[in-house]
């Protein structure tokens, strides 16, 4: 089992109508009945705590994403939300924080991509940060792979942090501001040691592999970086 933290620091900043109108976006169309909000969570053995007012979007016809998302969704051949995805799009849309439990292969990192793209989409500082946290190199650049595609529809900068004999080009590319950092956790402790990202500017935090994190001996790294948040 993967357990998975998104975080969004709860910042207001005044829209434009622009981003206003994205906001929008990210928010249901349809709502699903309660029989067939019981009748999914039967058949997925769905679990939800502290989510009053909340029902799954079961269908992509139950979102208002964007026609370039739905688009990509049929090139993805993604026929409808899986459960972990129904139940995070409603709650994170809300701003709220999130912890989800699901297998590898239930669709977990679009879960929280998506709500990570219109996030940061509809902040008025275009400097706005997010931070992915994974426990391999190989699962950084996984999450990689599944989002890109969704970042280039929205012009949003990401990279991959990772041990690697191109660490000075990696540097560089970090100078490069970005949007979205995808990180180990020892990498991300040493680019900040180096001043290299602006905490003011993180707005939207994601765990995932939360336990392997733990079992690879990453707590403390894990610590060390939420305890800049404390005080916001």
């Amino acid at each position: 089992m993967i357990n998975e933290i998104s975080t969004e620091l709860n910042k207001q900043n005044p829209l434009n109508d622009e981003k206003e109108e994205l906001k929008d976006n990210f928010e249901q169309r349809t709502v699903p009945s309660l029989a067939d909000v019981q009748s999914f969570c039967g058949e997925f053995h769905v679990k939800v705590d502290n989510a009053v007012g909340i029902r799954p979007w079961l269908q992509f016809s139950d979102t208002n994403f964007p026609e370039k998302i739905l688009k990509q969704f049929e090139e993805d051949e993604f026929d409808i939300p899986t459960p972990i995805q129904s139940i995070a799009w409603p709650i994170l849309s809300q701003n709220r924080d999130l912890v989800g439990i699901a297998n590898s292969g239930s669709g977990k990192t679009l879960a929280f991509i998506l709500p990570l793209i219109f996030h940061i989409r509809k902040q008025l500082n275009d400097n706005s940060i997010a931070i992915i946290l994974t426990s391999t190199r190989e699962s950084v650049q996984y999450i990689y792979t599944i989002a890109q595609p969704y970042f280039n529809l929205f012009e949003i900068k990401s990279i991959c942090i990772i041990n690697g004999d191109e660490h000075e080009k990696q540097i560089n590319e970090i100078r490069d501001e970005k949007n979205v950092y995808i990180c180990l956790p020892n990498r991300l402790n040493d680019i900040l040691e180096q001043q290299l990202i602006n905490l003011h500017h993180v707005t939207f935090i994601v765990l995932d592999d939360t336990d392997k994190m733990i079992d690879l001996g990453f707590e403390t790294q894990i610590r060390k970086f939420l305890d800049n948040f404390k005080s916001i």
